[in-house]
């Protein structure tokens, strides 16, 4: 499945202090010196005094806090969870730990994007559902979410975290198009028609969705509205080789040879090896008599690929109608010949 959702980054850094006395009844050196550091942007030094800080208090949720803080200022967004995840359980104030919320959020989620880049899927899905705990309102983490469950071969878990992230966020057209996607795998074309049918509400010319919105009519053997389908999709995009194929093969299939032969030449001429859409090109010119046409494509396909046993087949048939009896032999016999290797 597609689509990857990529965050821009941290949407701001929230430096919260939970005002800590230490022991001493003063201000610790650790901290003062770290808070500095990060005034000064350097991030080093400022962990290592938080770090020499937790040493002596590991459960100091102010140095956790900017420890994290310092964290996600160098992307690294794991450990800041980390960081987070401890002054979560230790703090009883959650009342300031909901002002931060937005903030958490994106920690957690940029965390879930970098674990999903490197495809550890098991901790995106964990900080994924860790930033919904901060912001359950967040389309855009369901979407993520979802897109995880996908590679980790759990379709149903996928399904409902998209069509949650349909709820919070109905204009989201990768949504509707990875829904597509997975019906259309499992053969359910009612289902992936509306859904891609609701994307092109979104977007009415995305040529992805009218592609695979024809694909889905073709195998439904609509082919009136498959025709529909692929003619919009060049429209949309005069380049998608497969769009011209597919609409071809519907012509064909409705007897529109003439078309179909206009329809193949621009696949053909889009991408010069697609055999497939040279053995429908030259299929169409028998069907219409100009069989010196048919052997020209049939000896194509046989330049491409010497194996091919449909193309003698076809180019033997082509010049039997052309009376070159010795040459329809010849590919007769090299077609035998092959059908006996496989």
């Amino acid at each position: 499945m597609k689509k990857c959702f990529w965050g821009k980054g941290v949407f701001g850094l929230g430096l919260m202090s939970f005002g800590l006395i230490l022991l001493t009844g003063c201000v610790s050196k650790y901290m003062t010196a770290g808070k500095v550091y990060v005034q000064q942007q350097e991030y080093k030094k400022a962990e290592e005094q938080f770090k020499l800080q937790l040493q002596e208090y590991p459960n100091d949720p102010d140095a956790l806090w900017w420890l994290g803080t310092v964290y996600t200022y160098e992307k690294e967004y794991e450990e800041a969870c980390k960081c987070f995840a401890k002054v979560v359980e230790i703090t009883p104030e959650k009342e300031e730990l909901e002002k931060e919320k937005y903030f958490l959020w994106s920690v957690y989620y940029n965390a879930g994007l970098y674990h999903q880049r490197d495809e550890k899927w098991e901790l995106a899905c964990e900080r994924f559902k860790g930033a919904i705990e901060f912001e359950p309102d967040s389309a855009i983490t369901y979407v993520n979410l979802a897109w995880v469950y996908s590679n980790l071969g759990q379709e149903d878990t996928m399904v409902l975290y998209y069509k949650k992230a349909l709820e919070l966020g109905p204009e989201n057209i990768e949504v509707y198009r990875n829904l597509g996607i997975h019906y259309m795998k499992d053969k359910k074309y009612d289902e992936a028609i509306g859904y891609l049918k609701q994307g092109l509400t979104v977007d009415s010319v995305d040529a992805d969705l009218l592609y695979r919105l024809g694909v889905c009519y073709y195998n439904k053997k609509d082919y009136s509205n498959a025709k529909k389908s692929f003619e919009l999709t060049i429209k949309a995009d005069s380049t998608l080789e497969d769009a011209y194929f597919n609409l071809g093969a519907v012509l064909i299939k409705e007897k529109e040879h003439e078309k179909a032969v206009e329809v193949l030449s621009k696949a053909v001429e889009l991408k010069p090896d697609d055999v497939e859409a040279l053995f429908h090109l030259g299929g169409a010119y028998l069907e219409l008599k100009k069989y010196d046409k048919a052997v020209d494509i049939y000896t194509n396909i046989i330049e491409l690929d010497s194996t091919n046993v449909d193309a003698y087949s076809g180019r033997a048939h082509a010049y039997w109608k052309l009376g070159a009896k010795k040459k329809s032999e010849t590919d007769l016999k090299k077609e035998k010949k092959l059908r006996k290797q496989k």
